[in-house]
């Protein structure tokens, strides 16, 4: 409302401890930052498919901070130019045994013989609020769900992959390497998920 966005919004929420002690805190009071952007208030499926990659440099460390948002977005960054030199849209971040755990920015999603294959959250990705979502939906569209560890292996066993956020919903993947896939799954996700969204008061 105090930044005039009346329809679609993203919203970013940062909180941090209060300044004193470096490494040994003074204090633990926190204060928060609010920031907001416009944003589209539906999903729409990406028209051209993305082409996606793995980052093998650096491993995601699978602890109880791994489920946590933090400033310190090295690894992504490092994954982030990495993207481009491999010239891709996106790239599959490892955890420490080597598996998928998720991409740059989003929650990961494998169809195979319709079922949908994610990694759980045991395998250090994070703990998406898309993520859940998707779960919920795939349930009601008849989907069996498979929460799994999951190796690069999957990718070419799988008909379909696609990615989800809270700002773009799903992202459907047109390749990996020389494989291809389909989108039928990733476009029932956004319809539903449109169909939650425009219902809401």
């Amino acid at each position: 409302s105090r930044n005039r966005l009346n329809e679609g919004a993203r919203l970013r929420i940062t909180v941090y401890r209060n300044d004193g002690g470096l490494y040994t805190p003074k204090t633990n009071q926190v204060s928060v930052v609010l920031e907001t952007w416009p944003s589209a208030n539906k999903f729409e499926l990406n028209t051209d498919g993305l082409k996606i990659g793995v980052f093998e440099d650096i491993f995601k460390p699978m602890h109880s901070f791994s489920a946590l948002k933090s400033a310190n977005a090295l690894l992504f960054v490092k994954a982030g130019l990495a993207k481009i030199k491999q010239s891709v849209d996106e790239v599959i971040i490892l955890n420490s045994k080597g598996l998928i755990c998720e991409t740059i920015s989003s929650n990961i999603f494998i169809v195979i013989h319709n079922r949908l294959v994610t990694p759980p959250l045991s395998e250090g990705c994070l703990p998406g609020i898309m993520r859940q979502n998707i779960l919920k939906l795939a349930t009601t569209l008849g989907m069996e769900i498979l929460e799994t560890p999951v190796g690069i292996n999957a990718l070419e066993q799988a008909e379909e992959v696609f990615i989800t956020n809270s700002m773009t919903g799903a992202q459907w993947i047109k390749g990996y390497q020389q494989k291809r896939y389909f989108h039928k799954v990733s476009e029932k996700i956004i319809a539903e998920l449109n169909n939650v969204v425009l219902s809401k008061p």
